[in-house]
């Protein structure tokens, strides 16, 4: 990571193959300090071991300290106006904020944007209560699973994974860097930045019933054309990120979850 202390920068941990391993926040909370933040995900490699595998030469400490933070997403239209009201000041985007011990910053991810909080364990002073009184709304898990979803903003491994190459996922301009030096995966990515091109790609889509299982197959007029990767619940249905086929995709003529079946699945948009 290149930026100054106080920096934010979201990226993906990559194999030499260029396929995704795992998905990171990486805060530079001092000139030679690193707060590394991963996703809570049991498929993710372990998050210190990942990170000690990448340092070759240099003399660099590493520690898990996840049991140490907790942690609040915030997301919807009225997010900037919630931050306002509690902090004293909002840090802009690819910067990091703190008080009261606690850090602070935007994520940006596609048409997907939240703003994340990791306080330490048993803060005081009313810190939570504080977002509840400026608006805050406590949602489960689910709702904040379909409005990702709907967003189109992937997940790591759940939707794209070892198999599957960042630009399949719609994250080649937010998560990939072509300036770095030598890393795992360069070679793929900037080879696949000049010459070539996906023939998959993660979309958006909803239908009827109860959310498939990951990995049900989709197909259209008889041919596989993919699999659902996470679905959600939503009203009358579900909504889910699905990786298809780019070749002879029909989108306006939709899927269904068996072979010969009338297509029921939406195909929104790609991600």
């Amino acid at each position: 990571m290149s930026g100054p202390p106080g920096s934010v920068a979201y990226g993906l941990w990559l194999t030499e193959k260029g396929r995704v391993q795992a998905e990171s926040q990486i805060l530079r909370t001092a000139e030679q300090e690193f707060v590394i933040v991963f996703p809570e995900s049991g498929s993710q490699p372990a998050p210190l071991s990942l990170v000690m595998r990448h340092v070759i030469a240099d003399e660099v400490e590493g520690a898990d300290v996840s049991a140490d933070w907790n942690e609040i997403i915030l997301w919807g239209p009225e997010t900037a106006a919630i931050c306002r009201q509690v902090l004293a000041e909002i840090p802009a985007h690819g910067r990091l904020g703190r008080e009261k011990d606690g850090l602070f910053f935007w994520e940006k991810v596609g048409a997907w944007e939240s703003f994340r909080l990791l306080v330490p364990v048993g803060a005081g002073g009313g810190w939570w209560e504080r977002w509840w009184a400026a608006g805050a709304i406590p949602v489960e898990r689910e709702e904040w699973r379909r409005a990702r979803i709907l967003a189109g903003r992937p997940a790591v491994p759940e939707d794209l994974g070892p198999g599957d190459l960042p630009q399949e996922g719609g994250l080649e301009n937010v998560a990939v860097c072509y300036t770095k030096g030598c890393y795992l995966g360069q070679e793929v990515a900037n080879r696949l930045k000049n010459i070539g091109q996906v023939r998959r790609r993660l979309h958006v889509v909803q239908g009827s019933g109860a959310p498939p299982a990951p990995h049900a197959p989709l197909y259209q007029a008889g041919r596989k054309i993919g699999e659902i990767r996470s679905a959600a619940k939503e009203a009358g249905g579900f909504a889910a990120l699905a990786m298809l086929t780019l070749w002879q995709l029909e989108v306006a003529a939709g899927a269904s979850l068996e072979g010969n079946a009338p297509a029921a699945v939406k195909i929104l948009r790609p991600v």
